[in-house]
């Protein structure tokens, strides 16, 4: 198993990050020593000599001397600033303020990009210079609103009069037009990376919209003491 000095100041995904290593029996330490076999550091700048690979959100510049991985749109209770979510604001305002300026994201689960981070940095292949991470499909900022509603509304009843079956009929997300890939990250240099690394499917993110939008409101939830 690798030996993997992890670098990270106060980022969930990282301590997720090394949770993962540690159930997958590889050993994660904190300061540089000759044999470490991975440098990977969360938006920690690290000496420009040596072979680390950089993870950092897109307002990030700094640059990794092994690889840069850019993630973008990364959707994780407490790291709104990571991708400046915008769900903090409407669960304090109970959905009632929709949002008035355009846009639209590639939401990224955590789980997803902790899979990805896996298979790029124990490819046995070269890594290209810079590596985009973000979802496949694109939604409106307006279509992350409602989406992101009626689950708040849903859990609100559940917490307020207690489950009962209609809560537990799971309710197809709202359907939504395919936005046009213009403006999404290249991901195709993580695609390739990811087939050489022996992911057959290359990337292909298994969570959801809904999902990823739940698990932000369960680590709110859960972060309000008294509520879970």
């Amino acid at each position: 198993m690798a030996k993997v000095l992890v670098l990270a100041d106060n980022q969930p995904i990282a301590d997720e990050f090394i949770q993962l290593l540690n159930q997958d029996g590889h050993s994660v330490v904190r300061k540089l020593a000759e044999d470490v076999d991975h440098i990977v550091s969360f938006s920690i700048p690290v000496d420009e000599k040596i072979e680390a690979i950089m993870v950092i959100p897109p307002s990030s510049d700094l640059i990794g001397k092994k690889c840069t991985i850019v993630v973008h749109d990364l959707v994780k209770y407490g790291m709104e600033e990571w991708s400046d979510l915008p769900f903090q604001e409407w669960f304090d305002s109970k959905c009632q303020h929709p949002p008035v300026h355009d846009s639209f994201n590639y939401w990224l689960s955590w789980r997803d990009t902790l899979s990805a981070l896996i298979g790029v940095i124990f490819s046995k292949d070269p890594l290209p210079k810079k590596l985009d991470i973000c979802g496949r499909r694109g939604m409106t900022i307006s279509e992350t609103f409602e989406e992101f509603k009626t689950l708040y509304h849903r859990t609100m009843r559940v917490l307020d009069s207690g489950m009962d079956a209609q809560d537990l009929e799971k309710k197809a997300s709202v359907s939504f037009p395919i936005i046009g890939r213009s403006s999404r990250p290249n991901l195709n240099p993580l695609h390739e990376s990811l087939l050489a690394a022996g992911r057959d499917d290359g990337w292909r993110p298994a969570y959801g919209i809904g999902v990823i939008l739940m698990e932000w409101l369960a680590g709110k939830l859960e972060a309000q003491e008294g509520v879970l």
